[in-house]
């Protein structure tokens, strides 16, 4: 007998349509763990996949909880810190001895730590707790998809045509990642249907081709880098809540509310995920909301579809909102997969020499670079005044030896900042230079260099732009636009 019996909770699975019993979940603090805990909740270790979710604090990103769950049993850990568990004696058996030690008997090729966002679990176990997990497998990884990393597509596939998706269960279960000491259901639920999906026999061949993730075969220092990735791309994700600003509520003829969008940073996009829109209505003193859906966004035009069809007929539209997290941009899903590689080793996280200057403050080895013109020795002969400063920018931009390949210019608004990026253009190209790629955080930025190369008449350029750019939002009719 432990010497701190949780008493058992039992949840039923909503998330798909299987005859599946209830799942007795069992709580503990990591203090009070050991193995007869460990054999009586994971049925005595004798299986082959272990489903593994997490929970996290809600603002700071730091893992709270993890649930581990085999078939219809589950065991739900509350972690100490790495500060907390530093300073007592090392209780009987640890979250470590479990995740990274105990290793699984099984030798099928399909047993192992089975998660979604497994690439975000293990660095946070190793940042937060100093947890090196072993045997984890990602289960998006198995979907080929574009869409492979929104859980309910890698449901869908994994599951096939015979089980039937609860969408809306699903899309609430993988939106809410905080941990809840008063509720364990939705970590619970991550836990079982990623058990669930890696015992699916149609699977088993794809699951056992995933490379699985070591937490012990790097280095401190490429785990710092990649947690901070990880733990940044956390705080900074959108909002849940996104209330668009808009006027000119108008009823087209085919019975569709048309609106004009006020804001960019919080405009209409496509439905992502869990993603839920309503509007806020006022009618005759009665306040409700109703749900809506976008059906044609361009520019600043948006037409939104409602639940009935809803007439205006008087009614007062006072607010729309967006619940939900937005789609990540396309350098947010890049980034999320190149750190995902390379834990399952398919690619060298510091092969690329920036990488290795800008991370780890080391000097690297710099490839020759066929670009080497001698643009260095070139006259800086401006077509606009540049004072002193901006002369000696332009020159060390130029500039392509081995030694001097990083040239940052600081600047409040206002200093010529844009005419220095400009002047370093038209000496480059005079040189010989091809291929220079001006890259900026925003497009209203990307816009402001563009709109300088004209001023230089400078026009041997593309302007590479998502749709938004094109329309209402910025007014850009320049034929280069592409």
């Amino acid at each position: 007998m432990s010497k701190k019996e949780a008493k058992a909770q039992y949840i039923y699975q909503t998330l798909v349509d299987v005859d599946n019993p209830p799942i007795r979940v069992s709580t503990y603090a990591e203090r009070d763990l050991d193995d007869a805990i460990l054999d009586a909740s994971m049925e005595g270790g004798g299986y082959t996949a272990i489903g593994l979710s997490a929970a996290y604090a809600p603002r700071s990103g730091v893992l709270n909880a993890v649930a581990l769950c085999v078939r219809d049993c589950a065991l739900v850990i509350q972690l100490a810190s790495a500060g907390a568990r530093s300073g007592r004696p090392t209780p009987g058996i640890t979250v470590q001895h479990i995740l990274g030690e105990r290793t699984l008997l099984d030798k099928s090729g399909t047993g192992g730590f089975y998660g979604f966002d497994m690439d975000q679990i293990a660095l946070s176990l190793w940042k937060d707790h100093d947890i090196s997990i072993a045997d984890a497998i990602d289960i998006q990884s198995i979907c080929p998809s574009k869409g492979a990393r929104v859980p309910l597509v890698t449901i869908k596939f994994c599951g096939g045509d015979e089980v039937h998706v609860n969408e809306d269960n699903v899309g609430h279960t993988f939106s809410n990642m905080d941990w809840d000491p008063k509720s364990c259901v939705d970590i619970v639920q991550r836990s079982w249907v990623s058990w669930f999906l890696a015992t699916q026999p149609s699977m088993e061949e794809g699951f056992r081709a995933i490379p699985r993730i070591h937490i012990q075969q790097f280095t401190p220092e490429v785990l710092s880098w990649l947690a901070k990735i990880v733990r940044d791309s956390q705080r900074q994700e959108e909002p849940a809540e996104v209330v668009h600003e808009f006027s000119g509520l108008r009823e087209t003829r085919q019975g569709k509310l048309e609106i004009r969008q006020e804001q960019f940073k919080n405009r209409i996009q496509r439905p992502y995920g869990n993603q839920q829109m309503h509007f806020q209505i006022n009618d005759s003193g009665a306040s409700y909301s109703i749900p809506a859906r976008p059906t044609e966004i361009l520019g600043r035009r948006a037409q939104i579809t409602t639940q009935g069809n809803l007439v205006l007929d008087g009614k007062l539209m006072t607010s729309l909102v967006t619940t939900g997290s937005r789609a990540p941009t396309q350098a947010q899903s890049l980034r999320a997969s190149t750190v995902l590689n390379i834990l399952q080793k398919k690619v060298q996280p510091f092969s690329n020499p920036w990488l290795k200057m800008l991370y780890l403050d080391q000097i690297p080895e710099w490839p020759d670079s066929p670009s080497a013109l001698g643009l260095s020795s070139l006259p800086v002969t401006p077509t606009q005044p540049l004072n002193e400063s901006q002369l000696l920018a332009v020159s060390k931009m130029l500039c392509s030896s081995k030694e001097e390949k990083f040239t940052l210019i600081q600047g409040p608004p206002g200093t010529g900042k844009t005419s220095v990026i400009g002047q370093f253009v038209l000496a480059a190209i005079s040189g010989g230079a091809r291929g220079l790629w001006l890259v900026a955080k925003s497009n209203v930025a990307v816009k402001n260099i563009a709109e300088k190369l004209s001023s230089l008449e400078f026009m041997s350029w593309r302007l590479v732009v998502s749709a938004d750019f094109h329309y209402d939002w910025y007014g850009v009719t320049h034929p280069c636009c592409s």
